[in-house]
């Protein structure tokens, strides 16, 4: 495909390099001379000088015969009308915008035909979705989940104590009776994807695929005990802020939010009214300290400056906040800070990527592609989602009688609301949800998993 993304920020320059991993043809659009020349040295892409919503530079773009548009820029107006006018100029073409206000999303909902939308994407919204998952689960560094919320894939850290270190990971089964699996273990800086004899260490990073009902008993193998969040303490009061306040008052939880804008404290406060509000610099520990920072169960850090939103959460770790949730652009720090103890890492970019990505390869794959894309094991695995549908490959076959490729392990499959742990004796039938775990670029429907 020929896809055209305007905006080189955080989510379109990393968007650009796992689209070109795809196969597909990539033109960068943007204002910035530098930002257009480095990804041109650096990645095999086409780059536009301009304004994306200008009809010219979408034309030097070549957008009438582009099959995608992909609007990332900084500002919701430029996005929103970048994908009118390309529409205008190309009524064939997918247009994707990122959209934040909210009073731009509830419209853009509402009459998306009319702006020739095909997606929105509003990374506040996976983010908050994101947090609120750890939170209700607290104890694991990730939770996502799949089929339809009836399989949980968490990411833990091996604990010194915990009763796999030195057993391979077949033993998960064993010791817990359930169909948990062990799908990819993060050693170091190496993603593996293990066969049932791979023996577990302590401190891996393993990501496990089970039922909601198994997590308390998985975090005891884990080593390590199941709390309960009661307090939240978040410093930064902005979107992401915002949308996860309404989800984590409906489970109960007490709340204190500092941001050092003045008006946004006073919207937060207005909007609301059970939720503790403090105008000041929650970068500063002394207040954080008046705020009884030491008798939280969780701090969430969302400032908009990765070093501060880091300092926050190793300071959290001093003074034993039992959990943190950081934000972070940069997936260098993502990685450092994957490795501190009880600290969880969200970044909203790859957030929207997953989505993009999964968009990107449902419009090639049509039927048969992944409903679902979530990057783990900091962006080194991938997860995804398949409904099986008639037509496919080796349906009605026994699992023993298929090859798969390399690095790829099939996690789970979800046959009218029940979880099957595959084996030998297993098979793909229609209407199947199959959960797929695989550590290479060339898998984006259903039948690329076969050899």
């Amino acid at each position: 495909m020929k896809i055209i993304i305007a905006g080189i920020g955080n989510i379109g320059a990393g968007l650009a390099g796992r689209l070109l991993n795809e196969g597909h043809d990539i033109v960068l659009v943007d204002r910035d001379i530098d930002r257009l020349e480095y990804n041109e040295e650096t990645q095999d892409v086409m780059t536009v000088k301009g304004t994306c919503a200008a009809m010219e530079t979408l034309r030097k773009a070549g957008v009438e015969d582009a099959d995608l548009l992909i609007t990332a820029t900084s500002s919701d107006e430029k996005n929103l009308l970048s994908c009118m006018t390309a529409h205008g100029m190309n009524p064939d073409i997918k247009t994707v915008a990122r959209v934040r206000m909210q009073e731009y999303l509830e419209t853009t909902s509402a009459f998306g035909e009319a702006f020739g939308l095909s997606m929105i994407i509003d990374p506040g919204m996976y983010a908050a979705k994101d947090i609120e998952a750890i939170l209700t689960c607290p104890g694991f560094m990730h939770r996502e989940r799949f089929t339809k919320g009836m399989t949980d894939v968490v990411e833990a850290e091996l604990h010194p104590e915990s009763e796999l270190c030195g057993k391979p990971v077949s033993a998960i089964q064993e010791i817990t009776g359930s169909g948990a699996l062990v799908c990819v273990v993060k050693r170091g800086d190496t993603a593996i994807t293990p066969g049932r004899d791979f023996v577990l260490r302590e401190m891996d990073r393993i990501y496990v695929t089970a039922e909601e009902e198994d997590l308390s008993n998985l975090l005891k193998l884990f080593g390590k005990k199941r709390e309960t969040v009661e307090k939240v303490m978040i410093v930064g009061g902005g979107r992401i802020a915002k949308g996860l306040i309404p989800r984590l008052r409906k489970e109960g939880m007490e709340i204190t939010v500092i941001d050092t804008d003045k008006e946004i404290c006073e919207e937060l406060a207005l909007e609301f009214p059970k939720v503790t509000v403090v105008h000041g610099d929650g970068r500063k520990f002394a207040l954080l300290e008046r705020k009884n920072i030491r008798e939280q169960d969780a701090l969430i850090c969302l400032t908009n400056d990765d070093e501060s939103n880091a300092v926050l959460a190793t300071f959290a770790n001093l003074v034993k906040v039992p959990l943190s949730v950081i934000k972070l652009k940069d997936i260098n720090y993502a990685a450092l800070l994957n490795k501190i103890d009880n600290v969880s890492v969200i970044n909203p970019n790859q957030l929207c990527g997953d989505v993009i990505v999964r968009f990107v390869r449902a419009l090639i794959g049509r039927n048969s592609a992944a409903v679902s894309v979530r990057s783990i094991a900091d962006g080194n695995a991938q997860i995804a989602e398949f409904v099986v549908g008639s037509g496919m490959s080796h349906c009605g076959e026994q699992l023993k009688d298929i090859k798969f490729k390399k690095n790829v392990i099939l996690a789970s499959i979800n046959r009218r609301g029940k979880n099957i742990l595959p084996d030998g004796e297993s098979m793909f039938l229609q209407g199947d949800r199959v959960l797929a775990v695989f550590s290479r670029d060339d898998i984006k429907k259903f039948d690329d998993l076969f050899r």
